[in-house]
């Protein structure tokens, strides 16, 4: 009976090291610059102010983040800045959690809008999400927006990748990027590309040198966009 008492732990143990628990990656949240696509939801106000963020054919828009500790408090706090908000705007911020769960972190409630100088337009984000995965370690997130510009709000939903690749084709004689999408800077193997993401080429806000537009490579599905 002692025999086989031990013979099972002994098995229990040896099944336990070749299927170890995957360690835990915290909340990080990869900074500066991401490539954030918007959905617009309410289509209703696709020809207002409040609808530009997808109007004439772009659909996304560079997004900051930060993420600091206040003074005398252990919980991590991060900060979000939409790129039309400016260096002079004001970013939205959250608290974050120390630990996933089910390799997402979940920020459902952020303390304010993200406000730009004038206080013209606002960004009210909320239930962002990040994946937090060993493949994804604070690389892509979900979240909505809504959207408050020309005295109307319009909601969207927003994902976004890090980090933000350009993906402009190029002029086959002179080099130079075009105002065209090059699928192929996106494709799992292309450098820098997270080859789990499912991604595609769009439009961004902003040039890439100037007359010509800037692209992005972006997610291609609803968030989580993988593969």
């Amino acid at each position: 009976m002692k025999k086989n008492l031990l013979a099972i732990i002994v098995a229990a143990a040896a099944l336990s090291a070749c299927n170890p628990e995957p360690a835990s990656v915290g909340c990080p949240i990869q900074l500066i610059t991401w490539a954030a696509k918007y959905t617009l939801v309410d289509t209703s106000h696709s020809a207002d102010p409040c609808g530009v963020l997808t109007a004439s054919g772009v659909n996304g828009e560079s997004w900051g983040f930060q993420r600091y500790n206040k003074p005398g408090d252990p919980a991590s706090t991060f900060a979000v800045r939409p790129a039309s908000i400016g260096r002079t705007g004001i970013p939205a911020t959250g608290p974050l959690p120390d630990e996933p769960s089910n390799g997402q972190c979940a920020a459902p409630t952020l303390t304010a809008p993200a406000t730009n100088a004038a206080a013209t337009v606002t960004y009210a984000i909320s239930n962002v999400k990040f994946l937090a995965t060993a493949e994804a370690p604070g690389s892509q997130f979900g979240a909505d927006l809504a959207y408050t510009a020309g005295g109307c709000t319009a909601n969207y939903k927003v994902v976004g990748v890090w980090p933000a690749i350009a993906c402009n084709a190029s002029d086959p004689t002179t080099g130079d990027p075009i105002d065209q999408a090059d699928q192929t800077a996106c494709a799992p193997g292309a450098p820098d590309i997270n080859s789990g993401f499912n991604l595609t080429c769009i439009k961004f806000a902003g040039s890439i040198i100037s007359g010509v537009p800037l692209y992005r490579c972006a997610a291609a599905t609803d968030f989580p966009s993988v593969r």
